[in-house]
């Protein structure tokens, strides 16, 4: 008898080697949640936070079909992800494939996420009730198939998610973008993390669009299908690409916020999940 293959059910989000570079030297972060009214920290291990069980797992889990993307999908991604991030960091040119892995990456973490994830899940549930009505209209078909179940239809759309994150016009759009990493050390502050880590603009194509993702407490990588945007956010100071990073990173957390120190508690309990998120350089500056 074959012996069963335990699945984790961690299933992460932001992973650990990204979450990582906020760590002090004993390995722990400043965790920031919000369980109820209030905020408080905690200082953990990067290993601690940036997942939840059974993510993407489809809500029948006695099902012998399961949908295994973490293990085959957000892993490998994740694995290719910290290859080119290290690289990144010291300033070496990526090989095509290894841009090719950091933009999937930065994608994914669009969609990945808790609040994304449950967002992408009503649109698709509400095309499929949509398509199946429509069917129904024009032929006839077996009550069985317009009574789907909710499990029928999250595990198609589970499915249906790395090809989302695979998009080839989009990975083909952020390839094409010019990529700098920005060196904020000098700000007062410090670059914090989220649950909802990637700021942007409405659509990349749009005046100054441009796409950010903090790499560490003191580096900032953006991504801009102009250069002429890069190089005007370039000259922006450390301190006011922060300041905009933050309210962005903030603001758009729903689970948590991770910092490599408490100095911006004050900020965080003010501003915790309190909006939508905008990108570092308003298209009127």
């Amino acid at each position: 008898m074959a012996k069963e293959v335990k699945r984790p059910r961690k299933h992460h989000y932001l992973p650990e080697f990204h979450l990582k570079r906020w760590a002090n030297e004993d390995g722990r972060i400043f965790r920031f949640t919000q369980p109820f009214d209030e905020v408080v920290m905690r200082r953990v291990y990067a290993s601690q936070i940036g997942f939840e069980e059974d993510l993407y797992t489809a809500a029948d889990t006695t099902s012998e079909e399961r949908v295994e993307i973490e293990t085959k999908f957000f892993q490998s991604v994740d694995s290719a992800a910290a290859t080119a991030l290290s690289k990144i960091i010291q300033r070496l040119d990526l090989e095509a494939d290894e841009l090719r892995a950091w933009v999937i990456y930065v994608r994914s973490l669009m969609h990945r996420t808790p609040e994304d994830l449950k967002v992408f899940k009503e649109t698709a549930h509400d095309h499929i009730r949509m398509s199946t009505k429509m069917l129904a209209r024009n032929v006839r078909i077996q009550p069985a198939l317009i009574d789907r179940t909710k499990f029928q239809d999250e595990l198609l759309i589970l499915k249906t998610l790395p090809r989302v994150i695979l998009n080839a016009r989009i990975l083909e759009l952020l390839t094409s973008c010019h990529w700098v990493v920005i060196d904020v050390s000098d700000a007062k502050h410090k670059l914090l993390v989220s649950d909802n880590p990637v700021i942007r603009t409405n659509g990349l194509l749009i005046e100054m669009g441009h796409i950010g993702l903090p790499l560490s407490p003191t580096l900032l990588c953006i991504g801009a299908p102009k250069i002429a945007t890069i190089e005007v956010i370039s000259k922006l100071s450390g301190s006011w690409l922060v300041k905009q990073t933050n309210s962005q990173i903030v603001q758009g957390a729903r689970h948590f916020i991770a910092a490599s120190d408490d100095t911006q508690f004050e900020f965080i309990k003010k501003h915790f999940s309190s909006g939508k998120r905008y990108p570092v350089l308003k298209p009127e500056l």
